[in-house]
C-alpha cells in the first residue's frame, strides 16, 4: 500500500501528518519503500513487543477477573433490588462479562502467545545448534531462513471487536438494570 495524496491537499507539507500512519513511504518523496520482507519482520517485532506480558497487564487482568467474579456472586445474592431470579442471573452474567471478558481473552491470548514463543525459542535453539555443527562447505549448500522467518508471528488480537462487544454488553446490562 502506497500513500495516495488526498484530493484537495496540494501542499507537500500537509501529507506529513499522515506519515506515521502509513505502512509505506511515498516514492515521490524520495524515501525508499520498505520491502514486504522488512515489513513482515517489523510486524513480528512490533507484535512481540506490544503483546509481551508485564506486571501491570497481568495485575489488571487478574483484578478485572476478580471484580467480574464479585459481580457474578454479588448480584444474585441481592445486590440489585426489585428484580426476579432469572433477571438477576442474567444481569450477573452480563456484568461478569463486562468486567472479566477482556481479561479472560487477554489471559487466553497471552497463554497461546507464550506457548508459541517458547516453541519458537526451542526450535530456534535446536536450529542454531545444528547450524553451528556444519562446516563452511555444508553451510554454503543450505540457505539461511529469510529474516521474516527469524521471529515468530503472533496472531493479531481483535481488540476492536472485543471493545464493540463490551459496549454492547454495557448497553444491554444498563437497559436491563432497574432504575
Amino acid at each position: 500500500m502506497n500513500y495516495k495524496e488526498p484530493q484537495g491537499y496540494g501542499e507537500q507539507g500537509k501529507k506529513d501528518y499522515l506519515a506515521g500512519w502509513m505502512p509505506d513511504e511515498d516514492p515521490t518523496d524520495g524515501h525508499v519503500v520498505r520491502s514486504t520482507d522488512e515489513q513482515e519482520v517489523e510486524t513480528r517485532r512490533i507484535r512481540l513487543a506490544r503483546y509481551r506480558p508485564n506486571t501491570a497487564k497481568k495485575l489488571a487482568a487478574w483484578l478485572a477477573l476478580i471484580l467480574g467474579g464479585m459481580m457474578l456472586v454479588g448480584i444474585p445474592s441481592g445486590a440489585v433490588e426489585g428484580t426476579s431470579g432469572g433477571l438477576k442471573i442474567l444481569l450477573a452474567v452480563l456484568y461478569f462479562l463486562v468486567f472479566a471478558g477482556p481479561a479472560l481473552y487477554w489471559i487466553y491470548a497471552n497463554k497461546r502467545d507464550t506457548k508459541s514463543v517458547r516453541q519458537w525459542a526451542a526450535t530456534e535453539a535446536d536450529y542454531r545448534e545444528v547450524w553451528e555443527s556444519f562446516d563452511p562447505a555444508t553451510k554454503s549448500v543450505f540457505a539461511r531462513p529469510a529474516p521474516s522467518e527469524e521471529l515468530p508471528l503472533l496472531p493479531k488480537r481483535p481488540w476492536l471487536w472485543i471493545w464493540i462487544a463490551e459496549f454492547a454488553l454495557i448497553a444491554t446490562a444498563g437497559a436491563l438494570t432497574p432504575a
